[in-house]
């Protein structure tokens, strides 16, 4: 009998059984993908980039990790612990297709796509990431007194970003008719797109008005990865269409400013449709043309963050300034009309 070809690793708590032989570089596979032709996910095969390690899910800025654990402490702060590399398990067939062997697997490498996806089209457009990336497989919960509460949260999607780490947390889909929010292209480009105005502003968090410009401009990232509008349609009924223009007052300015449990999606939501509806583009739609040069700018935007000014107000103001000289008064214009609270305070207008 010859002896056995694969080695298996015992990784603290989880014994990865032997199988087939590791890969590193591009693999194919049949996922879930969206498909900006049709705008719907289904399945297809599809190439799987930048791989170092098959076996563990990772890569140049990524690893997926298993076994982690999130204290939630009484003030509500968090920490983690980042558990073991994940263990991917797959078979192959003999065109050399990848088929991953069970859900959690399934998943995991389209999520991994998917980041690699969003990261790779952010980076091309001006953004070097300065982090990797923990991917945080369905994690222990543990809550200062309720203990752990993964069954409280389902179906969901999150970045974090610290001085030290960057991490995603991805939580098992609910029983639900649409698309898992952790498997949404457009989800996931907008929670890399919160990492990236954290690496070029320096701030993952601070006043209001700073937390709903992170929202609508996560919102651009998300569009500007998928082509679609309503991205989040597919997984859950939000109302962040882009497409819908809608108009900002003075009343909701001064809730963000004075209510500080504000959600900062609703109103980052108002900035980003303003945006969208205001940026130039060859036809009615955008082409891939048109959401390359939104990147590139709002990318360039960001680096040069001022603090000093107030966030939405000054993020559309620097946007429009890279704007031709003929464009400048039309998008003035949709900003003096779709968020008039801001308007004065948009010197690039005046």
């Amino acid at each position: 009998m010859k002896p056995l070809t694969c080695t298996c690793f015992f990784w603290a708590i989880a014994l990865l059984a032997c199988g087939p032989n590791d890969h590193s570089g591009t693999i194919q596979a049949r996922l879930l993908v969206w498909n900006e032709a049709t705008a719907e996910y289904a399945p297809r095969l599809v190439e799987v980039e930048r791989l170092t390690s098959l076996r563990t899910l990772s890569g140049p800025n990524i690893e997926f990790r298993a076994f982690a654990t999130i204290d939630i402490a009484a003030n509500e702060s968090s920490k983690g612990r980042l558990g073991v590399p994940f263990d991917f398990a797959w078979s192959q067939t003999q065109t050399g297709e990848v088929v991953p062997s069970d859900a959690s697997s399934l998943a995991a490498l389209t999520l991994y796509r998917n980041l690699d996806l969003a990261i790779s089209e952010f980076h091309t457009h001006g953004w070097e990431p300065s982090l990797r990336l923990s991917v945080l497989v369905n994690p222990r919960y543990d809550h200062f007194w309720l203990g752990d509460t993964r069954g409280l949260n389902t179906d969901n999607a999150a970045l974090g970003r610290s001085s030290t780490n960057a991490v995603f947390v991805a939580l098992p889909a609910a029983l639900t008719p649409g698309v898992p929010l952790s498997l949404n292209l457009g989800v996931t480009g907008h929670e890399i797109g919160h990492w990236v105005i954290a690496d070029t502003t320096g701030f993952s968090k601070g006043p209001p008005e700073f937390n709903a410009l992170h929202e609508g401009v996560a919102d651009l990232f998300g569009f500007a990865l998928t082509g679609d509008p309503d991205s989040f349609k597919a997984s859950i009924d939000a109302d962040r269409n882009l497409a819908q223009p809608k108009t900002y007052d003075a009343a909701q300015y001064q809730m963000l400013l004075s209510d500080k449990t504000q959600d900062p999606h609703l109103h980052g939501s108002y900035m980003a449709r303003a945006l969208y509806e205001l940026w130039p583009r060859a036809n009615t739609t955008f082409s891939k043309a048109d959401r390359a040069a939104l990147l590139r700018a709002v990318i360039s935007t960001l680096r040069s963050y001022d603090p000093d000014r107030p966030a939405m107000a000054w993020f559309c103001g620097r946007l429009i300034s890279s704007l031709t000289s003929d464009q400048r008064p039309p998008a003035c214009d949709v900003l003096r009309a779709r968020l008039a609270p801001l308007f004065e305070q948009i010197v690039e207008c005046q």
